[in-house]
């Protein structure tokens, strides 16, 4: 009722009614609870939408969770492969404050099916770290988690996304207001990397092993495809 302007009224819905139909009745019983477009709690949407060199097709934040300290980051890149080694590295004191994790190889290829990286990021949440480590994955993320997560890179790592082509050291930067994204590497570069890569995933059997081996990306809804 209260997005109501921004709605196709007449459209008819599960319930054999319109929209209109729909919230005739509605009224707000609390204005602290719904508040009214004029008065939001946030100007923006919790989630935003990032894109440069290293998610080319987009990536996504969670910015309503986002420490006012991190909607600017720019920092070293630590790479890993997974959230288990990933989660060693952060309790045996490897990353540091000032670290952007990478985990890729989570994605719909790579994962198979899109992984949570949900372990690690509980286990930063947790950690005197959480306001000062990000993560940027290829994988994806709860709607529980805090900080500064970014993921669905696309492509991912498995499809040869330029995320592929981090290494330990990279300079990553993000600006979240500015929807960017990017590691301080010239295009050549990462080109050459990826070219010199190698995706190393374990195909699986069955038919989860038919979908690894031809879905494609997320920005496509991750469906299937022919092979390459």
């Amino acid at each position: 009722s209260e997005i109501s302007r921004y709605l196709e009224l007449d459209a008819l819905t599960v319930t054999g009614k319109s929209v209109d139909e729909n919230i005739a009745n509605c009224s707000v019983k609390d204005r602290e609870v719904i508040r009214s477009i004029d008065n939001p709690i946030n100007s923006e949407g919790a989630l935003a939408v990032l894109r440069g060199n290293i998610a080319p097709d987009g990536a996504l934040v969670k910015q309503s969770a986002v420490p006012p300290n991190l909607m600017q980051f720019r920092g070293p890149a630590k790479v890993y492969h997974s959230n288990e080694t990933a989660i060693e590295a952060l309790r045996s004191g490897e990353i540091k404050a000032g670290d952007a994790v990478i985990i890729i190889f989570q994605g719909a290829k790579g994962g198979p099916g899109v992984v949570s990286t949900f372990p690690f990021t509980s286990e930063l949440a947790g950690s005197e770290l959480w306001d000062s480590v990000v993560l940027i994955t290829d994988g994806r993320f709860s709607g529980a988690t805090e900080g500064a997560c970014i993921g669905y890179v696309s492509p991912e790592a498995a499809l040869y996304g330029p995320i592929l082509g981090i290494r330990n050291g990279d300079i990553v930067e993000y600006d979240i207001p500015s929807r960017k994204l990017d590691v301080e590497l010239e295009p050549e570069v990462i080109e050459q990397r990826l070219k010199e890569a190698e995706v190393k995933i374990e195909i699986k059997r069955g038919y989860l092993g038919v979908y690894q081996s031809t879905v494609r990306s997320v920005l496509k809804g991750a469906v299937l495809s022919g092979r390459d």
